[in-house]
């Protein structure tokens, strides 16, 4: 049964609500684009001094010495333990539910990865152990991009289960993204609100795919990685971690985003001396993240023949082409009303209220830095422009600037005392729905 037989709303109804969010989501992401823009030029006209972190008034010097002393070593130990808590977490409470709808739990070690290997993360595997297929349904994989089955696949020999290969390395990915992210928020922020932007990352509804063999946790780390060595000027670091993340998936290519704002921004603060030679030197290594992305290219020319086969799959058989945002609020609207309430409830409604959400929050970019602020307007269009978009929360979790606003607007224990239960309860009630086998993507 559909929405529609349940409500009664005639299309021209439904046509009506998705026209209004249509527009609802264009207004929003003009808003958030002004703020990305507002900031680049205040940043450009006040030529702000990079890596002055502020650091809270209360605390005295003594305690500042130290937690800059500490911080690397017990974050990242944090940031590592937080990440394996997850885990246990995640595959504990899936397998418990899958016993109790069994009528009995199985062996955990051979069911969990029959539940979280799902959608995309067979695929993955399958390009990890075997490679990339020219027959059959596996020909079409070419459209996954290879980095991160080439990184599981030799811990996936050596263990002899691709699964427990991926999930080990994505753990690892985990506590190094959220490490990253908390770096990149204690530039411009006080500790305790960067902590708030790392736990926001590990709690975002559709984090638990960081669990399963997805790239989602190794994209999230290298782009969070990116962000904050461009805040520090470490441009060629930058372009290396550019470099893997167009290598990883196509969106990789939206860095050059932050990458170009943040060089503009140095040359114009620099002016002077040799600063259009170190702009051009900069420019030179930004190529570094295109040619990962023609690696990817040179992957599909020689499994295929074609550079440009993956773009004729992703079409034929996925239905995948490059839209805008309107048109995907529309068709997200709509096809709440007419699918199954089941896949209305787990994909379409789940992804409208993303879509708003992040475009909401990236409404206050001009609180961020410029190009953390581009990089959040320029990933929110890439991700949300697809002729048929089912993914959208787990897309949004690359978007690093959604956890860094996020921890700004849970300053006070109230706010936090809805924010997390809130967060962890909707990524609980998500993972379930992909653990046990509902339409989630």
């Amino acid at each position: 049964m559909t929405l529609t037989q349940m409500t009664n709303l005639s299309q021209s109804a439904i046509d009506a609500f998705a026209l209004i969010a249509s527009y609802l989501l264009l207004a929003l992401f003009v808003l958030a684009a002004a703020a990305a823009v507002f900031r680049f030029v205040q940043e450009a006209r006040a030529k702000v001094v990079e890596g002055t972190a502020p650091v809270s008034p209360a605390l005295s010097r003594m305690e500042r010495r130290n937690l800059r002393a500490f911080l690397p070593v017990r974050a990242l130990l944090w940031c590592l333990l937080a990440a394996v808590a997850s885990r246990l977490v995640l595959y504990g409470v899936a397998w418990v539910a899958d016993g109790l709808q069994n009528g009995g739990l199985r062996e955990p070690l051979s069911q969990i990865p029959q539940l979280f290997t799902r959608a995309d993360g067979p695929h993955y595997l399958g390009i990890a152990d075997v490679g990339y297929q020219t027959v059959g349904d596996p020909r079409f994989h070419i459209v996954f991009f290879p980095l991160f089955p080439w990184l599981v696949r030799p811990l996936g020999y050596l263990m002899g289960d691709f699964f427990w290969a991926s999930a080990i390395e994505n753990t690892i990915f985990t506590g190094l993204a959220l490490y990253m992210t908390l770096l990149l928020a204690r530039v411009d922020q006080p500790h305790d609100q960067a902590r708030r932007a790392a736990a926001m990352a590990l709690l975002w509804p559709a984090a638990f795919f960081m669990a399963a063999p997805y790239t989602e946790a190794f994209s999230l780390f290298l782009t969070a990685a990116l962000l904050y060595a461009l805040r520090k000027r470490r441009f060629a670091l930058a372009a290396a971690f550019g470099f893997c993340a167009a290598l990883t998936r196509s969106t990789g290519l939206v860095l050059l985003a932050p990458y170009g704002a943040e060089a503009l921004l140095s040359l114009i603060r620099e002016r002077r001396g040799h600063a259009g030679w170190r702009f051009a030197g900069r420019c030179a290594l930004a190529l570094l993240i295109p040619v990962g992305f023609c690696v990817y290219l040179y992957v599909n020319y020689a499994v295929t023949g074609s550079p440009l086969t993956f773009l004729a799959y992703q079409r034929d058989h996925w239905s995948q082409q490059v839209g805008n945002l309107m048109l995907t609020a529309g068709y997200t609207v709509r096809n709440i009303f007419s699918f199954d309430v089941s896949t209305a409830c787990t994909v379409w409604i789940p992804q409208l209220v993303c879509m708003f959400f992040a475009a909401a929050l990236l409404v206050g970019g001009r609180r961020l830095h410029a190009p953390v602020a581009v990089f959040g307007v320029c990933y929110l269009y890439a991700v949300l422009s697809p002729t048929w978009l089912l993914s959208a929360p787990r897309y949004l979790l690359l978007c690093v600037p959604l956890f860094l606003l996020l921890a700004r607007w849970t300053q006070k224990p109230w706010q936090r005392a809805i924010a997390y239960p809130l967060l962890a309860g909707a990524q609980l009630a998500y993972a379930l729905c992909f653990a046990l086998g509902l339409s989630v993507y």
